[in-house]
């Protein structure tokens, strides 16, 4: 998937991929929206954008096994309630050598 998804609340989401699962884009997640992203590598690769990889605007979210990076700004934007679980993740940048 390469684009930008907006979540909005109302139920959970569960994102759960495969070992070589790539999320490339800005994923919005609006408050009161919850859930878990496992086993997938996201990231956001435009070096000339102020987005993050994430914008979180409220709710729960847990990251299992997974990676998150992002190419020029943030990997994760957090506002109002918002909360982030990480187990066993990598988080941070990346270079041009580490773009997919």
């Amino acid at each position: 998937w390469n684009g930008q998804m907006a979540i909005p609340a109302n139920r959970p989401l569960q994102v759960v991929g495969p070992t070589s699962a790539q999320l490339c884009g800005h994923w919005l997640l609006h408050p009161g929206s919850r859930g878990t992203f496992t086993g997938i590598a996201a990231f956001w690769g435009d070096p000339d954008s102020s987005k993050a990889t994430f914008e979180i605007l409220g709710g729960v979210w847990r990251f299992e096994h997974a990676e998150v990076t992002a190419a020029a700004i943030d990997v994760a934007h957090l506002s109002g309630d918002a909360a982030v679980l990480l187990h066993q993740c990598v988080v941070g940048g990346m270079d041009d050598s580490h773009r997919r």
